[in-house]
């Protein structure tokens, strides 16, 4: 169970160490045969990320890298427009807008 650290056991710990002169056990540590935790050593902090994460993250990157706009989609159509060309069903605008809801 983790103990919240209340600021006078802050303030304590560090009157301790300025009257003893040692540094003050980590906050929640224990000491003595059973507690688990020497004086002088740490535990450096680890991250292991599953084979799915790292996939889920290197597509993440990928769709990232992607542009927001289609340029050559764009281009296309505004030539298109220009020249007369497009032409657009509205019957096919319509069921795609009701198909996703948005009508």
């Amino acid at each position: 169970m983790i103990q919240p650290v209340r600021p006078q056991d802050v303030s304590g710990a560090y009157r301790q160490q300025a009257i003893s002169g040692t540094p003050p056990p980590p906050a929640g540590a224990t000491t003595g045969a059973a507690g688990g935790a020497r004086a002088g050593t740490r535990r450096a902090d680890q991250v292991e990320l599953s084979d799915g994460a790292r996939q889920l993250q290197t597509l993440l990157d990928a769709v990232r890298a992607l542009p927001d706009v289609r340029e050559d989609r764009i281009t296309f159509l505004r030539d298109q427009i220009a020249a007369g060309t497009y032409d657009i069903d509205a019957t096919t605008v319509a069921q795609r807008l009701v198909e996703q809801g948005l009508a």
